[in-house]
């Protein structure tokens, strides 16, 4: 499940290194792993029910750290005992998950897009993050049509200047 691609030839330098410390990683936690724990290269995210769950996660999460000879900074960005963190672009709360604010930036700042390799570009970004964005289906139908139209080339004409209008 928690794999990565093996190189045919032997890497010189540091090539491949987050892969394999990745891979490294979860081997290490491979019992954690998706039960109370998620590892992104070094970040690491551990999960519990309560306090009293978390902290016995935390020390075997430590425990596992300190047999396998890794050092912890603790005053390098470790938080602990939060209820709300942020990973990976998301926002990750005890009920659930939302956008990070930099991304919800990107789509309120993005340009009016003029070329249909643009409109592509931005339904693809949008599409990853339509379960957050309330209507989306209703946001996004015009310029689906105006995809959908590029085939047509009068049909294109007039939903491009429509567009445009509003």
């Amino acid at each position: 499940m928690f794999g990565h691609f093996k190189y045919n030839v032997m890497p010189f330098g540091l090539m491949n290194a987050l892969i394999i410390f990745q891979y490294m990683m979860n081997d290490i936690f491979k019992g954690f792993l998706d039960n109370f724990m998620i590892i992104n290269i070094h970040d690491i995210l551990i999960f519990s029910k309560n306090l009293k769950e978390h902290e016995q996660h935390v020390c075997l999460v430590f425990n596992k750290l300190w047999e396998k000879t890794f050092e912890v900074k603790l005053k390098r960005s470790c938080l602990f005992h939060q209820s709300k963190v942020g990973f990976l672009s998301y926002i990750i709360f005890s009920d659930g998950l939302s956008m990070g604010s930099k991304k919800i930036q990107i789509v309120i700042n993005w340009q009016m897009p003029y070329l249909f390799c643009d409109i592509r570009y931005f339904l693809g970004f949008a599409n990853f993050y339509q379960i957050y964005i309330e209507n989306y289906s209703k946001i996004v139908t015009p310029l689906a049509q105006l995809m959908q139209a590029r085939t047509h080339s009068h049909g294109m004409k007039i939903l491009w200047k429509l567009y445009i209008l509003f």
